[in-house]
């Protein structure tokens, strides 16, 4: 079913968006301890020696600098641990517990790509039918707007673990919901 993508590592005794899933989790914990880490350590140099901020006209607002870069650094990995990192955790601790993903068939009406066109680190895709927006990281396939695929999610990170081109068409006023 899923099978137009390059795969890396396939094992074959288990499912590719068990896999998927598992392989997500370590390097969004790490990302967000990083950043968090990053923020919080005193020994870390925001302002770097060879920065301009670093000039001897700047002594005197510099720590206020310092402290207000913390902070946003702070609150960005806090907003990845939120909105990405508990979420998905959630859900593979769930389907560990036997709660299997959800196959949704629609029409992909909307696409949005982060980080300046880099499409391949994250999508965020909305599909006729349905009013949230589905994630797919570090896919080497893009999803295409106007083209119907079957997309396999978790429910509570909406991310998508795995997508195939449907040539099922949706009806506009009932999407296809459908549940291992």
């Amino acid at each position: 079913m899923f099978d137009n993508r390059l795969n890396i590592i396939v094992l074959l005794w288990i499912p590719a968006w068990s896999a998927r899933a598992t392989a997500l989790i370590p390097s969004l914990w790490a990302i967000t301890m990083c950043t968090l880490w990053y923020g919080i350590n005193p020994k870390t140099r925001i302002i770097r020696p060879s920065g301009k901020l670093n000039d001897p006209r700047y002594q005197k607002v510099r720590p206020r600098i310092e402290v207000i870069l913390r902070v946003l650094i702070v609150a960005f990995g806090l907003l990845v641990l939120y909105e990405d990192t508990i979420p998905l955790t959630v859900d593979v601790v769930q389907a560990a517990r036997g709660e299997r993903p959800v196959k949704i068939i629609g029409t992909v009406t909307y696409k949005s790509v982060p980080f300046g066109g880099v499409w391949f680190l994250k999508q965020s895709v909305r599909v006729q039918g349905y009013r949230d927006a589905y994630f797919l990281l570090y896919s080497a396939t893009p999803l295409l707007v106007g083209r119907s695929y079957e997309l396999l999610i978790l429910p509570r990170s909406r991310m998508i673990l795995d997508f195939s081109e449907s040539d099922q068409v949706q009806d506009e006023t009932r999407p296809i919901r459908l549940r291992d």
